[in-house]
């Protein structure tokens, strides 16, 4: 492939052959085709070279690890290798709808350099069910998005489409996060530019049993670790600080024990008093972890329950 591409499409994957070709394919029958495809197989052993080796397309860029390093570092070596403007990233068992990139490139189009991140909504399969992402509670999906991206990751990784030179201004992946590393990354990129949403499911998205986001001892340790790496960051950003503080307490509560749990519930008051439900779930935690435990599942399943009334 002699021309440069607009845009290049990094799809990391570990023993997913039987997934990957639907992933594969979403990107290259896009309708936008000015592109490249860097499938980084993080040490697969399984089939992963031979199906993409019956693939016969020029726009495929086929990378392998010698050792298994994880999706970050994959992702990583991507990025290095890309030589479009834009770099968009595709999960393995994931799939794009077919005029993604043709509608986040108009709208880069449209845009002035500020702007540099198009990121699209998803649906969120787990079962027979999906949720639409962003949810429409969310206040700010456009613009400046770092106060809204600091209590939770309403980008998907799948439907990011950004400037390359602000992917560089961020940084890469961090390879050192056991969980969240998509959500640490866009809090990075939202304090250099600003974002677009293309409010509509774009991409598809598959909860897949045992992979890395049901690991809650991972993600607590993720949050601890990402509140610590954005402190000074936090500090202008109380409210949200505060109630990423009470999460962490909740999860140790949860899975841990509940004295950290505490410790914990007193950070988040000290920085937000106001928050009446910190001192509820303090005031639980008193009476151990079991009682804890069963109360946040019966709350859990009474809302639930009531969503479907």
């Amino acid at each position: 492939m002699s021309k440069v591409p607009v845009v290049s499409v990094i799809i990391p994957t570990y023993n997913r052959a039987h997934l990957l070709e639907r992933a594969v394919m979403s990107v290259l029958n896009q309708t936008y085709q000015d592109l490249e495809l860097l499938v980084v197989d993080d040490a697969s052993t399984d089939d992963t070279m031979g199906v993409i080796s019956k693939i016969n397309d020029s726009r495929i860029r086929y990378i392998r690890h010698a050792v298994n390093k994880g999706g970050s570092a994959a992702r990583n070596t991507g990025i290095k290798e890309s030589r479009g403007r834009f770099i968009a990233f595709q999960d393995s068992d994931d799939e794009w709808l077919w005029d993604k990139l043709k509608k986040q490139i108009e709208v880069f189009d449209a845009c002035d350099d500020k702007v540099g991140v198009v990121y699209t909504g998803y649906l969120l399969w787990e079962g027979q069910s999906a949720v639409y992402i962003p949810q429409s509670q969310v206040k700010v999906k456009d613009g400046d998005v770092l106060s809204q991206i600091l209590v939770e990751n309403i980008v998907g990784t799948p439907t990011l489409l950004v400037r390359k030179k602000c992917l560089e201004r961020a940084g890469h992946f961090d390879e050192g996060l056991p969980r969240f590393q998509d959500w640490e990354l866009v809090i990075r990129l939202a304090k250099v530019c600003q974002f677009r949403l293309i409010d509509h499911p774009m991409v598809i998205a598959y909860s897949t049993p045992g992979n890395v986001s049901s690991n809650k001892t991972a993600g607590l340790s993720a949050l601890e670790t990402l509140l610590k790496k954005h402190s000074s960051l936090f500090c202008d950003y109380p409210k949200e600080q505060a109630k990423l503080l009470k999460e962490v307490g909740h999860l140790k509560c949860m899975y841990e024990n509940t004295t950290d749990g505490r410790e914990y519930f007193i950070k988040s008051v000290k920085v937000n008093p106001w928050n009446i439900k910190i001192y509820f779930s303090w005031l639980l935690s008193l009476f151990g972890k079991n009682l804890y435990v069963a109360n946040k599942r019966f709350c859990h399943f009474l809302s639930e329950t009531l969503k479907n009334v």
